[in-house]
C-alpha cells in the first residue's frame, strides 16, 4: 500500500535571484546539454551534438538498431547536429539544426509519423506539408506533436481522444496540422492530451479531458484546441498522464487535471477516477520556477534557485527524497549539493534533470536500466548517469 503525506508546512522561501548550490560533482561522465526521460527509457543530447539513450530498447526506442535493452547510454543512429530530442512512452525524436525532425521506436499508431505503422530501429526523417522547417519537437504517450518556425502546430500518431487536434478522431501516420488559427510557442504532448502556449502567452489544450486536464473549466472533451480558464499568461506547459502545469510569466507554476496522487501538489486528493481541478490552481511551492514538467500521476519543477522539487506519487521512488511516499505538497529532492537547469518528469516510474555544470542524473525505478547508470535498478535519490558508448 502506498503511504500518502499530506503536510502544508510553509516551505522554504526561494529567492529568484540566488544562485543556487555550488554543485561538487565528479569530474567523469558526458555533459549533457539536456535530457528526456520516456516511459521505460531515456535520452540526452551529449557531447559533439550526438543522441544517447537508454533503458528499455525491445521497441526499438533507443535507436541504436539493435533492440535490446541497455543500463547505460547508447549512441542512436541519428545524423546531423542534434539541437533537441525529446522521448515518449516507446519512441523518440530529435530535431536537427537544419529544423528537421527524425524518430524512432514504436510505431502501432503512427507516432513515428513518416507515412506507415512499422516499428523503425532508426532514426527516420518526418515530411511536414507545407513547413518552413521545424522549431520544437514533443514526444507523448502515442501520439507526437512539432511547432514550424512560424508557430503552426502538427500532430501525428494516436488520435482516439482527439489529442491530434486536427477536430477528428482518426489516427494519423503523417503529420495534419493541429485546427487552429493560433501561432504557437511552445507545445507538448501528454498521454490522450496536448496542451501549448500561443505567441501571446494564453494556454489551449486539446483531447480527452476526463480528469479536467485540458483546464477548460469542465470535464468535455476537445477535438480542436480549447483555451485554459482563468486569463493567465504563461511561459510554458506541460502535458502528463491525465494532468498537465504551466509555468505562468510571473514564474508562479499552476495545475490542473487529476489529482488522484496529490500530483497538482496543492495539499489535497481527490478520490478514485475523478477530476482533481478542471481549472489551473496555484501550487503551494516553490514561490518561483524556471520550468515544470508533468508525467504519470507525480510531476517536478525547478525552481529559480536552481533547486529540484518534486510531488504526487512516489511509490517507485520517482520523487527523489529517499523515500516511497505519495506527497500532495510540492518538496525538495534529497541531494541539496546538485544545481540543477531542467528536469524531466515523464517517465513511468523515473525522472532524470540536468545540472547547471552538464551532469545527467536519473531517480527512481529503471528495471530496464532506464537511470542509465551501470548496475543501478533503482535509486530514491539522484544517481549520475554513466558515460555514453556505441555498439
Amino acid at each position: 500500500m502506498r503511504r500518502l503525506i499530506g503536510s502544508v508546512a510553509v516551505g522554504l522561501a526561494l529567492v529568484a535571484c540566488s544562485d543556487g548550490p555550488s554543485g561538487p560533482e565528479p569530474p567523469e561522465g558526458f555533459v549533457y546539454s539536456a535530457v528526456a526521460a520516456g516511459g521505460q527509457h531515456s535520452c540526452g543530447l551529449a557531447p559533439g551534438d550526438a543522441v544517447y539513450c537508454w533503458g528499455r530498447g525491445n521497441q526499438w526506442a533507443l535507436g541504436d538498431g539493435t533492440g535490446q535493452s541497455s543500463p547505460v547510454p547508447v549512441r542512436t543512429r541519428v545524423t546531423g547536429t542534434v539541437l533537441e530530442v525529446s522521448a515518449g512512452i516507446a519512441h523518440s525524436c530529435a530535431l536537427t539544426d537544419d529544423a528537421s525532425v527524425r524518430c524512432w521506436g514504436w510505431n502501432r499508431y503512427g507516432q513515428i509519423g513518416v507515412g506507415d505503422n512499422s516499428d523503425h530501429g532508426y532514426p527516420v526523417t518526418l515530411t511536414f506539408p507545407g513547413s518552413g522547417g521545424i522549431a520544437t519537437i514533443s514526444a507523448g504517450w502515442f501520439h507526437t506533436c512539432a511547432l514550424d518556425q512560424l508557430g503552426q502546430a502538427y500532430c501525428w500518431g494516436g488520435n482516439a481522444q482527439g489529442q491530434l487536434g486536427d477536430g477528428t478522431r482518426a489516427d494519423s501516420n503523417r503529420p495534419v496540422p493541429v485546427a487552429t488559427d493560433e501561432r504557437f510557442a511552445s507545445i507538448s504532448a501528454g498521454a490522450d492530451h496536448t496542451c501549448a502556449v500561443t505567441l501571446g502567452g494564453g494556454a489551449l489544450c486539446w483531447g480527452l479531458n476526463h480528469r479536467g486536464q485540458l483546464g477548460t473549466g469542465h470535464t468535455e472533451g476537445a477535438l480542436v484546441p480549447a483555451p485554459v480558464v482563468g486569463g493567465h499568461s504563461f511561459r510554458s506547459v506541460s502535458a502528463g498522464f491525465d494532468h498537465s502545469c504551466g509555468v505562468r510569466t510571473d514564474q508562479a507554476v499552476l495545475c490542473w487535471g487529476s489529482n488522484e496522487s496529490g500530483q497538482l501538489g496543492n495539499g489535497g486528493l481527490s478520490g478514485p477516477g475523478q477530476p482533481g481541478s478542471v481549472s489551473p490552481h496555484r501550487i503551494l511551492r516553490p514561490d518561483a520556477a524556471m520550468s515544470v514538467s508533468a508525467g504519470y500521476g507525480f510531476t517536478c519543477a525547478v525552481s529559480t534557485a536552481h533547486h529540484a522539487w518534486c510531488w504526487g506519487r512516489g511509490e517507485a521512488h520517482q520523487l527523489g527524497l529517499g523515500r516511497f511516499d505519495d506527497f500532495t505538497v510540492p518538496q525538495r529532492i534529497l541531494d541539496r549539493d546538485i544545481s540543477f537547469a531542467t528536469v524531466s518528469a515523464r517517465g513511468l516510474t523515473h525522472a532524470c534533470a540536468v545540472s547547471r555544470h552538464g551532469a545527467a542524473y536519473c531517480w527512481g525505478t529503471g528495471q530496464h536500466g532506464q537511470l542509465g547508470a551501470a548496475n543501478v535498478r533503482i535509486s530514491p535519490v539522484p544517481v549520475r548517469v554513466s558515460e555514453g558508448v556505441t555498439r
